[in-house]
């Protein structure tokens, strides 16, 4: 009976596991990892978003990862171009002169860097592939020095400010 119920060995999971983790990845993941990289950067203008800010961008960049991530599985990554020059241009005028643009590019950029990455998980999953493993870990060290360096950088701003 418990053969019966073992999921790990069926069809279905074994189909479903490299979507699971793909999307995982270019969701979830990395919603935390963007976040963390640009908060600091946001700290060292004296943080000007909007009081609300945060449910709609948390909600904008899940989806877009998910939209890349789906696009790039479909065989139409154009789709990703054509969307981020949407956003640029729909906030051209007010983005223009403002240094936080550059925040807005790091952020469109690790998004569009995690939703593809999520897709190439699936395909490296399903294809056993060692690059599986590897390049999500590069690609997330990667990211967590980034994360270290712009809290440092950061920390030092603020210190001096004071």
């Amino acid at each position: 009976m418990l053969e019966e119920i073992n999921m790990i060995d069926s069809p279905t999971f074994s189909a479903l596991y490299p979507f699971v983790i793909g999307y995982a990845i270019s969701v979830i993941a990395a919603h935390f990892l963007v976040r963390w990289t640009l908060n600091p950067l946001w700290q060292s203008l004296g943080d000007p978003r909007e009081p609300n800010w945060f449910l709609p961008s948390l909600n904008q960049g899940l989806i877009e990862r998910f939209l890349y991530t789906l696009s790039w599985q479909l065989g139409q990554p154009a789709f990703i171009g054509i969307w981020v020059a949407l956003k640029v241009a729909s906030q051209w005028k007010k983005w223009s002169e403002n240094p936080s643009y550059n925040i807005f590019l790091v952020g469109t950029g690790l998004s569009v860097l995690y939703g593809v990455l999520g897709a190439k998980e699936i395909f490296w999953i399903e294809q056993s592939s060692w690059k599986s493993i590897y390049i999500p870990l590069v690609v997330v060290a990667g990211n967590l020095l980034l994360i270290s360096y712009n809290r440092k950088k950061v920390g030092g701003l603020t210190s001096r400010s004071g």
